[in-house]
């Protein structure tokens, strides 16, 4: 009996995790090793050392006669990891046993079949042993989950599985009847879970309660229900100032997912200020949770982990999008073949990475083994995976990333997707728009309040509970000094409980109060001074351990610390010790794996907390630590230093190190630059100006000017970029650099012309034709740049001559970028003068084949609009659909969706020109969204005069007239002459089919001829005049109609456009 077992001096009752192991199968002959008898009964052997090697001891049960293993972890002393490391030797014995027997090394193509369960085990040493033997229920439950393991599985009881929910995979497996007759719940374990931390909330052991959150608990299941139900996205903003317990609602949120039946996939990331800079950090997080990622890792590791862990959701379509997405996230794919001919335009590399994100999110919500695609159950539960992104203090992360996770509300509102995303306020003080864009339905905003003073009370019971009676003292300090903060009520009684106010033995038992240390305690009025005060409590290694890893950040690595303190054994295992203790006083979390490998990573608790202990350190030691701190992200970040190199350059700032700092900073925005992440780009570019001397770095500080006029460009910040361009020239000129220069003006020039300020960019073009050779790459550079500016001002001669020199000039020297460029701009002089079709089609051919040659799929979706537009002038508009449809199959598979409405808005015009009403209306209904979503519904004013033509020739007069105003609206706000045009040309028409028109349609039609001349644009000026006639001609008024008639008929002659003049054979009223 128990009871007898407690009075023998050896026996204790101990919380222990079971680990039972079958190795039976392995007496199989066939499974044997190669060898003598002898190898192979070393087997329980192997499997002994691993359990020692987890400090786990055997129980006496053990027994080699029947093939098994029982091994007890948390005897003799009991720790909280104890269920972690019996599966970590489960996973160990496997590739052990793999390896002896030549077996594939996957967990379920092993014979061990392992069980494990925790529980309350009687526990007696064995004299004269080091083992022990045990009686209890989990013993014979860890017997029977091994029994009903399949070969090569770890089956995990309930009790054990609610211990490492966080840090493994598991499959729910069917429920057991065990030999007693019970009903046992089990797990099978799947795979460890990188990257994975426990946000752990105890006082002296005891949980601290979820209080006052029960609402917005249940509002976040809802939220988990409603994306799993309906198969469509759903995002919760967690608004909350420091301590309000964001994470700790988010910690609860997530234990009940692990309990629900769906099939959940985690991806969980985490910011810091250390990456509000680092382009796209927060979705690297991401991905290093789910697929193991390190930065530690040498490049071709880290590549092979994250292509294979996309195909394992996208099968070998999933390589081009691993590469793509590898690229962004700073991960050097520059030699994949599927980056050749964009690995140049950041713009095309981020916007193609986007497209496949979405991409990859919307597979990972297939379950392929069962072939469901967008089926339900009869139960109405959606079969489907749901993916749970849970992303904390996006506050400070970078602009990349929350353009990311924007982009993917946007695209993927019909797939079962949670984003949770904590926040503290100052969020809209970053990003002001955050959420504006999101669709009602789809967003949750959730803001936790400071709790009720009823609430902090019950909080201050809970967490209080073995105190017999609280003191009424000690109750109204606690809830008045701490505003209803639960963070603030959780440190202020650690820090009572320290300095013996509180007193609470280490054996468990009932607390007391100190009444004479009540009534003198002198506590801090604000959280910071609480958290001041634990941090001076502190023995001295203790402290200095934490300060140091402020220095680092609210991230940190042991490492790093043993390299600030001196890397001899002692203080390596001084300093293990003190982060032990450090985790033990829930100031730090470790997490289970980190950025580097060799690192155990840690964060602290809190950001007040890191803060705190940084202004702390002694000023004059500050310095060198933050020296020292760059030296050895240096060393730590291998191949890849480019995604730490903005907090290298911050450390070496922070040392006094400007010329270190500049060069590390340069070396971030190069990185952001190529990441396509402006706002870190142009962050890191001033940072590294600031420390480069004017006189001595000039040729150095004119790449840094480029750098931040381009990245500035990308923002619209249009003054600011030539202010830089200026500099740029500036440099180029002190350093005697012709060719710097050169890309000065031509960058100034680009500036100029985004502007509209086109002479300006001229001169600025011809400033760079100036000073740079007459047979050089910027040469030919600084003539397109005049021909497109002359262009815009209908200088088309002067304009066509200098694309001919430079296509002329960039043959000759084989720039094949160049001629690509200058042929464009010839083929679109031609077009916008609408004659010449074939030549202008002959241009852009050629433009079409260099640009599937050098891979850049972007210019070959904009080339075929291209040829579409000019089948389309040409009154081809069969041909026009199928360029235009060739085109958005590319847009689409590139994920650009600039390009996608551009060829929406196009394809929707070319089916009304054949007459395809409703089809055009489809089209151009969708493209006035896309125009609206991305902010430019201004410039959808063709689209709906094109519209307007669609419900006109569907009969649909009234919405034919209210969209065609709509569409003048527009036009005129934005001031595009052939927009406005368009429009009037519209409103002639609809008035033409009603008999009291608003305008009369001769008017309409008037000044749409009059712009259309005003423009240039001939070819519909003729379709404005064939319009018109046809209005004169069918309401008697037949002199001015045949005037008309004839004067369409001229100009279409004179431009060559026989397609149009076949459509005027038949005229009307004959």
């Amino acid at each position: 009996m128990v009871e007898h077992a407690f009075s023998e001096p050896s026996a204790q009752q101990k919380q222990v995790t079971v680990l039972f192991v079958d190795f039976s199968p392995l007496l199989q002959p066939q499974k044997r090793p190669m060898g003598p008898d002898s190898e192979f009964s070393s087997t329980q052997k192997r499997l002994e050392a691993v359990v020692e090697s987890y400090s786990g001891v055997l129980e006496s049960g053990s027994d080699s006669q029947s093939n098994s293993l029982i091994a007890l972890f948390g005897v003799p002393i009991a720790q909280e990891n104890d269920p972690r490391r019996a599966i970590r030797a489960a996973l160990t014995m496997q590739a052990e046993i793999a390896t002896l027997y030549h077996l594939p090394s996957h967990l379920h193509n092993n014979q061990l079949r392992v069980g494990i369960s925790t529980g309350a085990l009687v526990v007696r040493s064995v004299e004269g042993s080091e083992s022990y033997s045990a009686e209890g229920e989990p013993l014979e439950v860890a017997r029977f989950l091994m029994e009903s393991a399949p070969p090569g599985g770890v089956v995990l009881s309930q009790d054990s599985y609610r211990l490492i929910r966080d840090t493994f995979e598991v499959k729910p497996l069917p429920a057991l009847e065990s030999p007693q007759g019970k009903s046992l719940s089990s797990y099978l374990l799947q795979s460890e879970r990188p990257r994975a931390f426990r946000v752990s909330h105890q006082i002296e052991g005891s949980q601290s309660p979820l209080i006052g959150r029960q609402e917005e608990l249940e509002k976040l299941k809802k939220a988990f229900v409603e994306a799993a139900t309906s198969e469509q996205l759903r995002i919760v903003t967690l608004v909350g100032e420091a301590g309000m317990g964001k994470s700790r609602l988010l910690y609860e949120f997530n234990q009940w997912v692990e309990e629900r039946p769906e099939t959940v996939r985690f991806f969980k990331g985490r910011a810091s200020p250390q990456m509000s800079t680092q382009p796209y950090s927060l979705i690297r997080d991401l991905f290093a949770y789910r697929f193991g990622l390190q930065d530690s890792d040498r490049l071709t590791m880290a590549r092979a982990k994250l292509e294979q862990g996309i195909r394992k959701f996208m099968g070998s379509e999933g390589t081009e999008k691993a590469h793509v997405l590898g690229q962004l996230l700073g991960y050097d794919f520059s030699d994949s073949p599927y980056l050749r001919g964009i690995l140049e335009d950041a713009r095309q590399v981020r916007d193609r990475a986007f497209h496949y994100a979405t991409l990859f999110f919307e597979e990972m919500t297939v379950d392929r083994s069962r072939a469901v695609r967008l089926m339900k159950s009869a139960s109405g539960h959606g079969e489907r995976p749901v993916v749970a992104l849970f992303l904390e203090d996006i506050h400070w992360a970078d602009e990349g990333s929350l353009d990311l996770i924007e982009h993917l509300v946007r695209e993927c509102p019909t797939i079962p997707m949670l984003m949770v995303c904590l926040a503290r306020p100052f969020l809209w003080e970053r990003r002001p728009t955050w959420g504006r864009s999101f669709l009602p339905t789809h967003h949750l905003h959730l803001d936790l309040a400071p709790l009720t003073p009823a609430e902090s009370r019950h909080l201050v019971s809970e967490l209080l509970h073995r105190v017999e009676q609280v003191p009424t003292e000690l109750e109204e300090l606690l809830v008045n000094r701490t505003d209803g903060n639960p963070f603030y009520v959780e440190e202020l009684i650690k820090m009572l409980i320290e300095d013996g106010v509180i007193l609470a033995p280490e054996g468990g038992g009932s607390w007391t109060v100190a009444p004479e240390r009540l009534s003198s305690v002198r506590v801090p009025p604000t959280l910071m001074g609480v958290l001041q005060a634990r941090m001076d409590a502190l023995p001295l290694l203790e402290r200095e351990t934490l300060q140091r890893a402020a220095v680092i950040g609210r991230v940190f690595w042991d490492q790093a610390i043993s390299h600030l303190m001196g890397e001899s054994a002692d203080n390596t295992r001084q300093i293990a010790a003190s982060l032990g203790t450090l985790k033990e006083k829930e100031l730090i979390i470790e997490r289970q794996s980190g950025a580097f490998s060799e690192a155990r990573e840690f964060v602290f608790k809190h950001t007040l907390l890191q803060e705190v202990a940084y202004d702390s350190v002694i000023k004059r030691r500050l310095q060198n630590d933050h020296r020292q701190i760059a030296e050895w992200l240096v060393v730590q970040s291998g191949e890849g230093p480019g995604f730490w190199a903005g907090t290298i350059g911050e450390h070496y700032e922070r040392a006094g190190e400007e010329s270190l700092a500049a060069d590390w900073y340069e070396r971030a925005g190069r990185a952001a630059n190529e990441s396509y992440a402006p706002a870190a780009a142009i962050e890191h570019y001033q940072r590294a100006l600031r420390f480069l001397s004017a006189t001595e770095e000039a040729g150095r500080r004119a790449a840094l000017y480029q750098g931040l006029g381009e990245m500035l460009q990308l923002q619209s910040r249009y003054v600011e970029a030539g202010e830089a361009y200026r500099a740029m020239e500036a440099c180029a000129r002190q350093n005697r650099d012709p060719v710097v220069q050169a890309r000065a003006w031509t960058g100034l020039s680009d500036v100029q012309t985004k502007q509209g300020d086109y002479r300006v960019a001229i001169e600025s073009a011809q400033q760079a034709q100036s000073v740079t050779f007459a047979a050089g790459t910027e040469f030919a550079s600084a003539l397109v740049r005049q021909g497109w500016a002359l262009m815009r001002i209908s200088d088309m001669e002067a304009a066509f001559t200098l694309g001919e020199q430079a296509l002329a000039l960039s043959t000759a020297l084989k720039l094949r970028d160049m001629i690509a460029r200058s042929l464009k701009l010839l083929g679109s002089i031609l077009t916008t003068q609408g004659r010449s079709f074939e030549q202008a089609a002959a241009y852009f051919g050629e433009a079409l084949a260099l640009a599937r040659d050098l891979g850049n799929q972007q210019e070959e979706g904009m080339l075929l609009n291209n040829l579409g537009v000019l089948a389309f002038k040409r009154g081809d508009y069969r041909t026009a659909v199928a360029r235009y449809a060739e085109a958005l199959t590319i847009a689409k598979k590139i994920g650009s969706r600039d390009l996608e409405g551009l060829l929406m808005d196009n394809l929707g015009e070319a089916h009304v020109g054949l007459g395809e009403y409703e089809v055009g209306a489809e089209k151009l209904r969708r493209a006035i969204e896309m125009a609206e979503v991305a902010g430019r519904g201004e410039f959808a004013s063709i689209a709906y005069s094109y519209l307007a033509k669609a419900y006109l020739g569907q009969g649909k007069i009234e919405e034919a007239l209210t969209t065609a105003k709509h569409a003048l609206a527009l036009g005129q706000k934005s001031g595009a002459q052939a927009h406005i045009a368009a429009a009037w040309r519209a409103l002639g028409m609809i008035g033409a089919q009603q008999e009291a028109p608003e305008s009369p349609p001769a008017d309409c039609f008037a000044e749409a001829q009059r712009l259309y001349i005003a423009t240039g644009a001939e070819v519909e000026h003729a379709r404005t005049l064939r319009e018109w006639a046809r209005y004169e001609l069918t309401t008697g008024s037949s002199g001015q109609g045949l005037t008309l008639w004839q004067e369409a008929r001229d100009l279409f002659m004179h431009l060559g456009l026989d397609i149009e003049l076949k459509r005027m054979e038949q005229r009307p009223g004959r």
